[in-house]
């Protein structure tokens, strides 16, 4: 509602138009447009994708602290794993299957790494992982992290299966130039990642899961 103030002046608002009184002149503003929530394609495609995000990084987590250079935590470490995943074609998830039962995040090559330490070159060979050690690339004490989404079965003779994230970190104490291979895998996604500490921070290498 428009009212006329004791100076004459109009003040108030009607319709997008809003009246007031500034140094003795008559001011009439515009009301900011209410921009709704349009829902276009393009929106719910990066809504679905953000929760695909957001769902790996909370099972993700517990293995991520120094995969990211910079002693990252919390907030920074999720906008470092986000930043370079968002690059790649995440797949979508619905805001029901984000908010309801989940057997958890979909598997996909996540990247849960990034730094200046020579990248490893993991392959998954006969449901194992294996990489090429080069013992120049290494220094002794350097950690080696095996990093695993597990698809668990909820019974031998079922179905049904739920996601679990856990890793093993080995201190490489006598680095030498071998070929490294790990125990048999459940189906999942799994890597290595080097990782070199450094005071409060740590190095580490560039890797992305592996699926099986």
């Amino acid at each position: 509602m428009v009212k006329r103030n004791k100076n004459g002046f109009l003040t108030g608002r009607m319709g997008m138009e809003v009246y007031r009184e500034l140094d003795g002149k008559q001011i009439v503003q515009s009301m900011p447009m209410r921009i709704k929530d349009a829902k276009t394609p393009a929106q719910e495609a990066q809504r679905a994708r953000m929760r695909s995000l957001l769902l790996a990084y909370r099972y993700l987590k517990p293995a991520l602290p120094g995969c990211f250079e910079g002693g990252l935590k919390g907030r920074m470490m999720y906008a470092e794993f986000a930043h370079f995943n968002l690059m790649l074609n995440l797949p979508g998830l619905t805001k029901r299957d984000y908010m309801g039962p989940l057997n958890g995040p979909d598997l996909y090559p996540y990247v849960v790494s990034n730094g200046s330490l020579p990248p490893l070159n993991v392959r998954m060979e006969e449901g194992r992982l294996r990489f090429d050690m080069l013992q120049e690339e290494w220094k002794p004490e350097d950690v080696l992290r095996c990093i695993h989404l597990d698809c668990v079965k909820t019974r031998a003779d079922s179905d049904w299966f739920y996601i679990q994230c856990r890793f093993e970190d080995e201190v490489v104490y006598c680095p030498m130039t071998r070929v490294v291979e790990s125990a048999p895998l459940l189906p999942g996604a799994h890597t290595y990642v080097h990782l070199r500490p450094a005071g409060d921070k740590s190095l580490a290498s560039t890797q992305s899961l592996l699926l099986l």
